[in-house]
Order: C-alpha cells, then structure tokens, then sequence
C-alpha cells in the first residue's frame, strides 16, 4: 500500500502566495490584497443574453470575474490575446470592489 501524500504546510503557503499575485497580476490589483478563494461559475451578459463560463475569484475588497469565450461579438470587458495554438480568445475581465455591492443572491439551477 501506498501512503496518502503530505502536502508541507511550506508548499501550501507557496502555492498560496503563487495563486494570490497571480490574482493580483491578472486583475491590476494592489500588493496587499490576498486571494481567499475562487470557484468556477457563469457570468450574466445582458448585451447577448448569454451566460458566459468563467471563474470566480474573492479577495477582502474584490470580486472578480474572468474568462475566455470564443464567439466574436463580445463588446465590454474585451482583451484580445493568443494562446500557443494561435487561437484567437477574448478575455471578459469584471472587478467588483465589494462597497458597490448591495445583494447576493444564488440563482436556482436549471434542471
């Protein structure tokens, strides 16, 4: 039998640091704010009427929103750029400090 792996808690506050400044990187945010969590969701775009995949990232001032679509008609939020296969992707960046947020709510899902 093999022995589960121990992470080092060493490895786990890199990783951490790794996945905060890569946050920050992304989303021109400043040195202090830390990635406290992120999880993938759908993104409501009222120009199209579509959900857009992505993921969602939380820190203590931000909620953030990032993904990559593939159709062409994208209008805010657009930065172009290529990936290794020369695929064309357009990147939807949202930052929301939490101050202008007033109300969650988690939306039912869809049988």
């Amino acid at each position: 039998k093999t022995a589960p792996k121990v992470i080092s808690q060493l490895k786990r506050d890199l990783d951490a640091k790794t996945r905060s400044e890569t946050y920050r990187c992304r989303f021109r945010l400043s040195l202090n704010e830390r990635l406290d969590g992120e999880i993938a969701c759908h993104l409501w775009t009222p120009y199209n009427r579509s959900n857009v995949s992505g993921k969602l990232y939380i820190s203590s001032n931000f909620v953030c929103f990032a993904s990559k679509v593939r159709f062409q008609n994208v209008v805010i939020f657009k930065l172009i750029m290529k990936n290794n296969n020369n695929k064309v992707f357009h990147q939807i960046n949202l930052i929301i400090p939490f101050r202008d947020i007033m109300v969650i709510e988690k939306q039912p899902d869809n049988p």
